[in-house]
């Protein structure tokens, strides 16, 4: 569930338990103020704009294990599961990272 949600969630929980009449109690002023309190710093935490991430890409190294351990998972041996022999996997895995940031930024 996204922060956002969760947050609106909790809004609509603060609303009702400040509304709801729970077999004759209602909340005193102080506990509607604190209500009050934490529905506002809520909202405007929500009103804030979401930081960005910055793009990280793989280090050649990164993508070398990755390539090494999917070509082993596949049966290839160890000595076998070079960059060189993996070359392909790596144009691949580079294409993937160029479409994951063009999607993401």
């Amino acid at each position: 569930m996204p922060v956002e949600q969760a947050a609106q969630d909790l809004l609509a929980a603060l609303e009702s338990l400040y509304l709801n009449d729970f077999n004759g109690y209602q909340c005193n002023r102080d506990e509607g103020d604190d209500i009050d309190a934490a529905r506002a710093k809520l909202e405007e935490a929500l009103a804030q704009p979401q930081p960005q991430r910055e793009w990280v890409v793989m280090t050649d190294e990164e993508i070398k294990t990755s390539i090494q351990k999917t070509m082993v998972y596949y049966g290839y041996k160890p000595e076998h599961s070079t960059l060189t022999s993996g070359a392909g996997f790596y144009v691949l895995a580079r294409a993937i990272e160029a479409r994951l940031k063009e999607k993401n930024t």
